[in-house]
């Protein structure tokens, strides 16, 4: 079935995460008319630490007031040890914990209020030119074909137009983040707003608090290190007893894992070109980088 939601906007957004929600939110605030397009996979979402730095990009965006009101829990600082040394952190203003689904969400609401329209919908082509057009199926069954002066390729690793022809892999060395959440209401309370950052002879891993009695730990390994025939839980325990900080204070709290653990890509990629005829690239669909996942 073939639909029409408008004959054309000013600006479609592809991905409704942090960089096309902020686009949409900054772009309808300026008066053109934006369609945002986002479909939630239903995947668990990953923990993230934003440093205070974060609220200048939040305000120059209009949405630090919504950031706020979300009560995100606070992000004070770090402790880490890096290759057997360790530093402490604090920072004077506090930054934000956050959980990935609603911290997306916050920041979609605040493009709605901001007049910019958000539909479910999963893209099937962009086809560049003046105007750009999108194809797109929404929760119906529908498809729609819309027009617009610009797309924004805002769909991170995804990269629903990079990952087409523009995308440039880093072969040689590719990267798994394995996470899981653990609860107790017994962790060291100078670090309950801190995040814990540790390397180990052959990965990495930190730990992010979500409440003062919630975690999200993740091990980050070189992929080659994790056969298909090993199961995901073996494979992430294995790595946590490694980080013997991290695994040490889990001990310490009588911490419970809740849930199974969950894999991710994390490897590194670029582009070899940001833009074409009416679409530009936006935030991680055009390049991740992550200096600390490059081997040593």
């Amino acid at each position: 079935m073939i639909g029409s939601r408008s004959d054309a906007y000013d600006v479609v957004a592809v991905g409704g995460g942090p960089a096309g929600a902020a686009a949409a939110h900054l772009l309808a605030s300026w008066g053109w008319s934006v369609l945002l397009l986002h479909h939630t996979a239903g995947r668990p979402a990953p923990a993230e630490s934003l440093p205070p730095s974060t609220r200048k990009l939040f305000a120059l965006a209009g949405q630090l007031d919504a950031v706020e009101r979300a009560q995100f829990h606070p992000n004070t600082g770090n402790v880490a040890r890096w290759a057997n040394a360790g530093r402490t952190t604090v920072t004077e203003t506090p930054g934000f914990h956050v959980r990935r689904d609603e911290f997306d969400r916050v920041l979609r609401d605040a493009a709605a209020s901001a007049q910019a329209q958000i539909v479910d919908g999963v893209v099937r082509r962009v086809d560049p030119g003046d105007p750009a057009r999108v194809t797109y199926g929404s929760s119906d069954g529908t498809i729609h074909v819309v027009a617009a002066r610009q797309v924004l390729d805002c769909s991170g690793r995804s990269g629903v137009v990079a990952a087409r022809g523009l995308r440039r892999q880093e072969t040689g060395y590719r990267t798994l983040a394995i996470n899981a959440e653990w609860e107790s209401d017994a962790w060291p309370r100078d670090e309950h707003e801190r995040t814990l950052v540790e390397s180990y002879a052959d990965g990495w891993a930190w730990s992010v608090p979500l409440s003062a009695t919630r975690r999200q730990c993740t091990v980050m390994i070189e992929r080659s290190r994790s056969p298909e025939r090993v199961a995901l839980e073996s494979v992430y325990q294995r790595e946590l007893a490694k980080a013997t900080m991290i695994a040490g204070r889990g001990r310490d709290a009588r911490a419970r894992q809740i849930g199974n653990p969950w894999a991710c890509d994390a490897s590194i990629y670029d582009c070899t070109r940001a833009a074409d005829e009416g679409v530009l690239l936006v935030g991680d669909a055009a390049s991740f980088i992550e200096p600390l996942s490059w081997p040593a």
